[in-house]
């Protein structure tokens, strides 16, 4: 084993912990997965729906649902339930969407949010009338529009409000309450928009350094067996 007291500890320890060229041309790539938080999610929540006039809705429909659709194709979906006389049915639909680096969807949004055409960041909460010997998506009710643009300038998660619906015809049918809480994540995209210039350059500064993690070895682990022997 080695012995190590005294002067002769700091001298050794202080040569072995010195880095070497390799470790010192890492900073620009440890800086970029500092920067990048590990888990970035986008939480969205479907509580409750609130249709004005039940009449209007098509004869054929037993059973209603709702669809938030997310940038990428992402879509969150709730169960289907019996459309009621009342227009009001409850949900307890929540999900979370993960966005951290590495992922489709983060690089989707990235786009989204960098794009020159606001209505590249339009989600919406769709709402859908079903047969209920049919499955497939069935016949679109009502929609609303939620602007990513809008929330992140905004500074403003959505959280329980209560969202206006719309028809085909552009005319009000009705409210939904809905969570979609992702101010945090589309700051940290923003953030790493104005890192490197555009969601191209962001998205290949954050494989890099993801590469650059996969199987890492810890240096202490190394000094341990060193020592050892």
């Amino acid at each position: 084993g080695v012995r190590l007291v005294g002067s002769e500890m700091c001298i050794r320890d202080r040569a072995a912990l010195a880095p070497s060229p390799a470790r010192a041309a890492e900073p620009r790539a440890r800086d970029v997965r500092d920067a990048v938080r590990q888990d970035v999610r986008v939480t969205v929540g479907i509580a409750k729906l609130e249709l004005s006039d039940v009449r209007t809705v098509p004869p054929q429909v037993d059973d209603v649902t709702v669809e938030y659709e997310f940038v990428g194709r992402e879509v969150v979906r709730s169960a289907r339930v019996p459309l009621h006389d009342d227009g009001r049915h409850l949900y307890e639909t929540a999900a979370q969407l993960d966005v951290s680096a590495g992922t489709a969807l983060r690089f989707a949004l990235m786009e989204a949010i960098e794009s020159s055409r606001t209505a590249d960041a339009d989600t919406s909460f769709v709402v859908y009338g079903h047969e209920r010997a049919s499955g497939g998506k069935g016949i679109e009710l009502a929609r609303s529009r939620l602007n990513l643009q809008g929330l992140l300038s905004s500074g403003k998660d959505v959280l329980g409000a209560q969202l206006e619906l719309v028809d085909r015809d552009g005319k009000r049918a009705g409210t939904l309450t809905a969570t979609v809480e992702a101010v945090a994540a589309l700051r940290d995209i923003d953030d790493a928009l104005e890192r490197h210039g555009d969601a191209r350059a962001a998205r290949q500064a954050e494989e890099r350094a993801d590469a650059r993690d996969v199987a890492p070895v810890s240096y202490t682990h190394l000094r341990a067996h060193e020592t050892d022997s």
